[in-house]
């Protein structure tokens, strides 16, 4: 062997050796991949997901064997037919398919889409398919391996939650109930349907930031936690039907202050558990047709969730249609029944299992309504807009609306037919029209009676017709301060009269239609083209079966003139003429308003609206009083009654007496301690009660009302514009408005006054006599505030630490008593007779003095004598009160005697018990005046 041949052998043998150990490795390398490719197909084959694997030219190298369960075919068939794997792909979903693995392919990363595919018998199936790139050691793209998924049962449930809440939503939009949940932890609402603005004038918004109590009434309010608490218990201690329902009604605050009743059937939201999460309710107006909105449920993704919503979903669809008192179905546009509820079975005879088994809603109808139905719906599908008619089913007459249902692609899909029972309305209005005619008769004679009564009123008095904006009538007393006709006054526009625009005139009247209110002031043209200052009390009254207004004029124009003169004037002589003189103009006039309407009181049945009428115009007449009482303040020369008293318990009494309102927030800092003070009672009192009412106006919503009293030395230093000495300090704060820097060196003058002449409802004079009142009393009283800081009036009063308080006496209730009246006014007499007899007194009148003195001597000598006298001071022909007095204590020295007069002040109370009188009764009164009087002349 030469040397060439020797060297061939050993190359061919490290060749062979080489290749032993690549076999070698290699073989440690497929022994892993063998082990890692059985566990791929062990896991593969086994698992439910379809698998495919696919190369990176899209061919097929591996189809797991549950293809054939998911897609009919076995993985022979994929393996023989190489395109089988694209065709089965549903044709909606090819592009989408073809698109994610065009995506997959440019971004070899993983991917997930959902497609329909059709399986060998024909089916048609969801797949979710996720997919995953696949690549080489190398990095190199390799192809996509698939995992696929049968969602077919849970897109089922998706679609079935979408169709229910679908038919929630229509339901919510179609039914007049309103609709609402409650947590029963914060018991704050999470849902109300939009149809609460109908009846309550809220919006869902605004209602779902209300509480309970800014929604109902306090009655109504109490009843509801009632209602609930009794349910937490019972639902505490276990036992009670789950399904159980509560009903009751509930007054429901409105936003234009009104009321409304309706009535509410309240059902339990139970979660999985059986627990109860939320209250569900439907509520409805008591007086007419509901509405109803019930909130969707939350859509999930996953199956579980899904399957558990729906039937939430099914639940509270089965509690709504089982809660309402309308008859409801749904159908498809074919006629088929797909819901129903136990009140629209009741309707058409029958029940709801058996109303569904007849699946169509025409073969409930009578037959002879069938075509005149189908036509309806066809309309209704064709034009999408609901059909209200009447229909007489079952003997009972219903209002039935069928309502179009648009499905997703916005076609009309379903129809909800809603029946009302009408039968209770109608027989209704038909009592209704029958007692409307009964007392047509009643209200004929009314008017007579009115008119009689119009036409004799001694002020001018105007009816107007709000609807046209003219003068419908008008008194004689009217024509003659007018100076027109009869004829010429009716018809003429209030705009020919009153100096305001057409618009502003009819304002004023839509407001007196509201009600009766404080008077107002305008400027009146006459005939002659005078402009006369006029108040007019202004009020709805019924005539002729329409609503019109009664204006009662009273000419001001010289009291006006008299306050513009009195501004002008310096000193408290011109204010006192002035007031002195409006107090008796006032009382004469109003004294002879309020008999006569007193009188016509007397033939007017008790439940008349001329009844109701007169009463508010006798309101009226009573608001003048407190004009003329604080007037009469202003025209007092003599100084105030001053005796040691001790002021704390007149400061609370008054002051929480004057709180009426339930909003305000009463502090009472009142030390017992107190030292006396030199003061006159009554006007401590009116100061204080003036005091504490500007406070309350203050604040007309809510607010704090404090006031604190305490003793106080001062001293030159405390640089106030009093003596050294004791004084007793009175501070009243509230939380209101504030008073604008500009006003406080003002708000003391009798006239000056922020309202405009339509706010006002009394007198500008309430811190004017505040001022007064201290004055008199040698103290001092100021202000201070800033604009939207509420406000602190602060008095002082000397004090006499030192001083003898009087004991107080005991008051006993009256007895029945017998009384003597004199009074030279016929009306006057009768009126007073008729309120001391209603009151349980026996009476005797009398024209004048001398004839009182003896009737007076003649039942005394008869052993029957008189308990007390009422006596008017002056009388125009006769014996007056205040000459008649001294001859009946000259026959009976124990007399009691009242004086009867149209200018009493009852800070002058003295002066009448200097002439003998036990007390004074001021002109105009009423019976609580009288009662008054009486109740304190006979205290012992």
């Amino acid at each position: 062997m030469d040397k060439s041949r020797a060297d061939e052998i050993k190359t061919l043998r490290r060749q062979i050796a080489d290749l032993e150990d690549i076999i070698t490795e290699c073989r440690q390398v497929i022994e892993p991949l063998k082990e890692s490719e059985q566990h791929y197909r062990l896991i593969a084959e086994n698992t439910p997901a379809w698998v495919f694997w696919l190369d990176a030219d899209d061919k097929l190298i591996y189809v797991s064997p549950s293809c054939r369960q998911i897609t009919g075919y076995t993985p022979e068939e994929f393996h023989k037919d190489k395109s089988l794997l694209f065709k089965i792909i549903h044709s909606y979903d090819r592009s989408l398919f073809e698109e994610h693995r065009r995506l997959a392919h440019r971004t070899k990363s993983t991917g997930e889409e959902d497609f329909r595919i059709v399986r060998k018998d024909g089916q048609t199936r969801w797949i979710n398919h996720v997919c995953r790139a696949v690549h080489t050691d190398d990095g190199e793209f390799a192809g996509i391996v698939s995992h696929n998924r049968d969602i077919t049962e849970q897109k089922t449930f998706s679609d079935r939650l979408e169709e229910s809440e679908k038919l929630c939503a229509m339901l919510a939009d179609h039914i007049n109930d309103v609709v609402w949940t409650l947590d029963t932890n914060s018991l704050k609402l999470t849902y109300v349907s939009p149809s609460v603005e109908r009846f309550r004038g809220y919006t869902a918004n605004e209602t779902l930031r209300q509480n309970l109590d800014d929604m109902l009434a306090p009655g109504s309010f109490k009843a509801a936690k009632e209602l609930l608490a009794e349910e937490l218990a019972l639902e505490r201690a276990g036992g009670s039907d789950p399904n159980r329902s509560r009903t009751l009604e509930l007054e429901y605050r409105r936003k234009d202050g009104s009321s409304a009743w309706m009535e509410c059937r309240v059902t339990a939201i139970r979660d999985v558990k059986g627990a109860v999460s939320e209250l569900l309710g439907v509520s409805r107006d008591i007086t007419g047709l509901r509405d109803l909105e019930v909130a969707k449920l939350a859509c999930e993704e996953q199956s579980a969730v899904y399957e558990k919503k729906h039937k939430s979903a099914e639940a509270r669809l089965r509690a709504i249609m089982s809660a309402s008192a309308d008859g409801l179905i749904l159908m498809d546009t074919e006629g088929k029944t797909l819901a129903a509820n136990e009140t629209a079975a009741r309707y058409f005879g029958t029940d709801s299992d058996a109303l569904l088994k007849k699946r169509l809603y025409f073969h409930l109808l009578p037959h002879a309504l069938v075509e005149k139905h189908r036509k309806i719906v066809q309309d209704v599908q064709k034009s999408g807009k609901p059909v209200r008619f009447e229909e007489t089913l079952a003997g009972k007459s219903l209002l039935i609306a069928v309502h179009p249902v648009a499905g997703p692609d916005g076609r009309i899909a379903q129809m909800l037919i809603c029946a009302t029972e009408l039968t209770d309305r109608k027989n209704a209005e038909a009592a209704v029209e029958e007692s409307r005619q009964k007392m047509s008769a009643l209200f004929a004679q009314e008017e007579r009676r009115l008119a009689f009564f119009f036409e004799k009123h001694p002020a001018p008095m105007l009816l107007l017709d709000p609807d046209r904006g003219v003068i419908a009538d008008a008194t004689p007393a009217a024509c003659a301060f007018y100076g027109w006709k009869k004829n010429e006054l009716a018809g003429r526009k209030m705009s020919e009269i009153n100096i305001l625009t057409a618009e502003e005139n009819l304002s004023e009247m839509r407001r007196n239609l509201m009600g009766p209110g404080a008077p107002s002031v305008y400027k009146h043209r006459l005939a002659d083209g005078t402009i006369r200052d006029v108040m007019v009390a202004a009020g709805p009254m019924e005539l002729h079966g329409k609503t019109m207004i009664c204006a009662v004029i009273t000419d001001i124009t010289e009291r006006l003139r008299m306050e513009n003169s009195l501004k002008q004037a310096e000193g408290p002589g011109a204010l006192g003429i002035l007031a002195g003189g409006i107090a008796r103009d006032f009382n004469n006039l109003m004294t002879i308003v309020q008999g006569y309407i007193d009188v016509a009181l007397l033939d007017v049945p008790e439940n008349s609206v001329i009844r109701q009428s007169l009463r508010q115009a006798q309101d009226t007449v009573e608001k003048t009083r407190a004009i003329t009482g604080r007037l009469l303040q202003f025209s007092q020369t003599d100084a105030p009654q001053l005796q040691p008293r001790r002021i704390d318990r007149i400061i609370a009494d008054t002051v929480t007496e004057a709180v009426k309102s339930e909003s305000i927030e009463l502090t009472l800092d009142i030390p017992r301690d107190l030292w006396p003070v030199a003061a006159d009672e009554n006007r401590i009192r009116q100061c204080l009660r003036h005091l504490a009412e500007n406070a309350q106006e203050a604040m007309p919503g809510a607010g704090k009302l404090s006031v604190f009293a305490e003793n106080v030395e001062l001293h030159e230093a405390d640089d106030l514009p009093l003596n050294d000495g004791p004084y007793v300090k009175v501070s009243v704060s509230d939380t209101g408005q504030g008073i604008p820097r500009e006003n406080l060196s003002k708000i003391f003058d009798p006239f000056f006054s922020t309202k405009t002449p339509e706010d006002e409802k009394r007198l500008g004079l309430g811190l004017a006599l505040c001022h007064a009142v201290v004055n008199q009393h040698g103290g001092y009283i100021t202000a201070e505030s800033e604009e939207g800081q509420g406000a602190r009036f602060i008095f002082y009063l000397p004090a006499r630490p030192d001083a003898e308080i009087p004991q107080s006496v005991e008051e006993k209730p009256p007895v029945r008593r017998r009384l003597l009246i004199m009074d030279d006014d016929e009306d006057v007499r009768k009126i007073l007779r008729l309120y001391a007899e209603q009151l349980g007194y026996e009476t005797q009148a009398a024209a004048e003095g001398q004839e009182a003195i003896r009737l007076y001597r003649e039942a005394l000598d008869n052993g029957s004598a008189y308990d007390a006298v009422l006596m008017e001071l002056s009388v125009k022909q006769g014996l007056g009160g205040e000459a008649a007095l001294p001859k009946l204590l000259g026959i009976d020295p124990a007399v009691k005697a009242v004086a009867v007069l149209s200018n009493y002040d009852a800070s002058k109370q003295h002066d009448f018990n200097k002439r003998g009188f036990a007390a004074a009764l001021g002109k105009p009164f009423r019976l609580d005046d009288v009662r008054r009087i009486l109740q304190g002349l006979f205290a012992a």
